[in-house]
């Protein structure tokens, strides 16, 4: 017989606190952290570009171009399982392939949470952005707002065609968009 003291099956109050103030668990860290650190350096460069000059505005692009490509091929791949590609072919044309994870493939949900949010926000921040600039008639701003909003559709219709049912997602958010807006338009009437 052992004389330790048995534990009870419930956590203890002091458990479940330090339980509520852990971090999110995520599955692959390293791709989180550089979806973050370009998108974090692509904002602080556009918002100090007016200082930096020239150098700004390619720090910028180049920062875009970076998010672009970790998303696609890195974040996309582990996040959440799908990947998307395109294969020249001889007729001077390409090919899209589309590519989602396997049926048994496990996916963290914060993770998946994570990548989906941002897919869609980065558009949306940069169209924000360029809201701005079009109404303050800054028009050099305009060109790199372009630039990330068509980075990140890209990356978002990408992943959307690689989940296959796409189409019935569009439209599924079209209608949710469409009686928001309904909805909107009737409380203030």
């Amino acid at each position: 017989m052992s004389s330790e003291p048995k534990k009870p099956d419930t956590p203890t109050k002091e458990e479940e606190e330090v339980e509520k103030w852990k971090p999110p668990k995520t599955t692959h860290p390293v791709a989180i952290v550089f979806m973050c650190i370009f998108k974090i350096c692509g904002i602080v460069f556009y918002w100090t570009k007016n200082w930096l000059g020239l150098i700004g505005f390619i720090l910028v692009i180049l920062c875009d171009a970076f998010d672009f490509w970790t998303v696609k091929n890195i974040c996309g791949r582990y996040l959440v399982g799908l990947r998307y590609w395109n294969i020249p072919m001889s007729n001077n044309t390409t090919k899209w392939l589309f590519e989602s994870r396997s049926a048994g493939a496990e996916i963290g949900k914060f993770d998946s949470s994570w990548f989906w949010i941002w897919l869609w926000v980065w558009p949306i921040l940069w169209l924000l952005f360029g809201i701005v600039n079009f109404f303050g008639f800054k028009l050099d701003n305009l060109l790199l707002n372009i630039l990330g909003i068509g980075f990140g559709m890209v990356n978002a219709i990408g992943f959307m065609k690689c989940q296959g049912d796409y189409k019935k997602q569009i439209k599924a958010l079209g209608k949710k968009a469409a009686l928001k807006g309904l909805a909107k338009t009737m409380e203030t009437e």
